[in-house]
């Protein structure tokens, strides 16, 4: 029989504990200090909140760099250059938005 914790995978720089962000965050959900279950799943899905987080931010840049590049040479490429610098623009934009300004639930990886 596994004990407790015992089959729970932990990743390099994984806590038990709650953070502050986790304690404020179970006390606006109603999470009571008994519900374990409940708790580390709340705990977990504020880090993978903060992973997909960081993950579009790092994804936005790369879209924002590339939609400022202009290497084409031929008026052809440059008119399609330009459609993609357009189209990357856009999705640029529309990152921007899916988290909000102030993503609630997220815990950042540490680092980030």
């Amino acid at each position: 029989m596994a004990t407790k914790g015992s089959s729970k995978k932990k990743g390099k720089g994984d806590d038990d504990r709650p953070t502050a962000g986790d304690l404020e965050m179970f006390k606006a959900l109603g999470v009571g200090e008994g519900d374990h279950c409940l708790r580390d799943l709340v705990m977990g899905q504020r880090r993978i909140n903060g992973r997909l987080l960081v993950a579009i931010e790092e994804v936005k840049k790369v879209l924002d760099a590339l939609s400022k590049r202009s290497d084409a040479r031929t008026e052809p490429s440059k008119m399609a250059n330009q459609a993609t610098n357009q189209s990357l623009r856009a999705v640029s934009e529309h990152l921007k938005y899916v988290a909000g300004d102030e993503p609630p639930g997220c815990e950042r990886p540490a680092g980030t």
